[in-house]
């Protein structure tokens, strides 16, 4: 974890699943591919990525937990990390020791 980030749930704040890794970047790549193949110029596909850059960022400073559009629409939040909280999350639940006397 070199940037002591990551993107856990916002409801669990656990790891989060391929599904929602996959909703977190998938409009940008809708609307790039959602081009392909049309008579639409260049330009107008940068202006719709504009309009969606300027989405996230201005629902990122709205917000108490500065969520962007795509956490919300992914359930998921970015939180700052400590490796021993990476560590103890991945850990089996042990069992505590059982009284033999």
């Amino acid at each position: 974890m070199i940037t002591k980030i990551r993107v856990v749930d916002c409801h669990t704040e656990r790891e989060i699943s391929l599904k929602k890794s996959v909703l977190r970047d998938i409009i940008p790549f809708a609307i790039i591919f959602g081009y392909i193949g049309t008579e639409s110029s260049v330009s107008s596909v940068d202006n719709v990525l504009l309009f969606w850059f300027l989405l996230e960022v201005g629902t990122m400073l709205l917000n108490e937990k500065r969520r962007a559009l795509h956490d919300f629409i992914a359930g998921t939040v970015v939180v700052r990390s400590d490796l021993n909280d990476i560590e103890r999350e991945n850990k089996p639940e042990e069992d505590p020791p059982s009284d033999q006397s």
